[in-house]
């Protein structure tokens, strides 16, 4: 017999925090032979396969299914976990999500139509309360997600994903693949619905307290938003709209303004990182926060221009191919 709910996380190289997302999974009030969880690695070089297969030798472990794939991006990993799926509700969620016992039961509960999209609060915190537990932290009305289809913490019947036609592979880097594909599930007709009862934790990686250097992090952080800035050429390419022109900030005037902002391109000088760790060890969050959102700014352009600087480079290449053929 199918389960009722097919719960699928994307994965790389978060082997540690996913430990913890799959123990509050096996810790749900739903029926445990009514959901299953199905593990996408993406590539991962951690070692998550090895801890998966020892979680899986527990008894109660929830985890059906463990693919391992090429790294391709999260949309194709996402497409590989539903062609595994069964349940008639898939739920996903990324894999630094912890989520509450009830989590499970609370989406299902909150399907009352067949044709809605429902989000949980995600709660955005520093450190994990005492005894992993989501409820300890308190909630805030920026934890609501306002997009129509983000897979932090989202659900939804299977078949729209098919009728709509799965994730986007062209999207191979970080960010935009999941609104992309709400754009086609809204064109079905489907409604977003905001649920406050399937809550998922995610645990916000400090700069100053992380696990790796303030540098380190930094750079990881501004990469992240540099291919954030690649996809978001690709997303409009695909539905040059005046919606996704807004939501990328593909435009002149704001990228004059992040250039404004990063005169000489401090973000990327070694002495900003020791900076902004200055700040971060001495606890003057509100300096460093401001610092860092202008750096992601400075990251995100840099991708934008980078990925238009490489359609300009592929349309000449092209034309100057066709001309030698001649």
């Amino acid at each position: 017999m199918s389960p009722e709910v097919s719960i699928i996380i994307p994965t790389y190289n978060r082997r540690d925090i996913l430990t913890v997302c799959l123990s509050a999974l096996c810790c749900q009030t739903f029926p445990r032979e009514e959901y299953e969880v199905i593990i996408v690695d993406d590539g991962s070089t951690d070692s998550t396969g090895d801890m998966v297969s020892n979680l899986r030798r527990c008894p109660s472990s929830p985890v059906t299914s463990y693919i391992y794939t090429a790294h391709r991006g999260a949309g194709a990993a996402r497409n590989t976990g539903l062609g595994a799926a069964r349940g008639r509700i898939v739920i996903f969620i990324d894999s630094d999500i912890i989520v509450t016992p009830d989590f499970v039961r609370s989406h299902v509960m909150a399907h009352t139509a067949p044709n809605l999209i429902v989000h949980g609060p995600v709660i955005h915190v520093a450190k994990l309360p005492p005894a992993n537990r989501p409820r300890a932290a308190r909630r805030r009305l920026c934890d609501l997600s306002t997009s129509f289809f983000a897979t932090g913490n989202v659900s939804l019947e299977r078949h729209w994903l098919f009728d709509a036609g799965l994730f986007d592979e062209d999207f191979t880097e970080y960010g935009w693949e999941d609104l992309e594909l709400g754009l086609r599930l809204r064109r079905l007709g489907l409604r977003a619905v905001r649920s406050p009862g399937p809550v998922g934790f995610h645990l916000r990686h400090s700069v100053a307290a992380g696990p790796l250097p303030v540098g380190e992090s930094l750079s990881r952080m501004m990469q992240k938003e540099r291919e954030r800035g690649h996809m978001a050429v690709v997303y409009y390419r695909k539905h040059p709209g005046l919606r996704v022109r807004m939501s990328t900030m593909i435009f002149e005037p704001f990228f004059r303004f992040v250039d404004l902002l990063c005169l000489g391109g401090w973000p990327e000088w070694s002495l900003t990182a020791n900076f902004v760790g200055f700040l971060a060890r001495s606890r003057t969050r509100p300096l460093t926060t401001p610092i860092i959102r202008i750096m992601q700014y400075y990251a995100y352009v840099k991708g934008i221009r980078e990925a238009l600087e490489r359609e300009i480079y592929d349309k000449l290449t092209t034309t100057c191919k066709k001309f030698i053929n001649r």
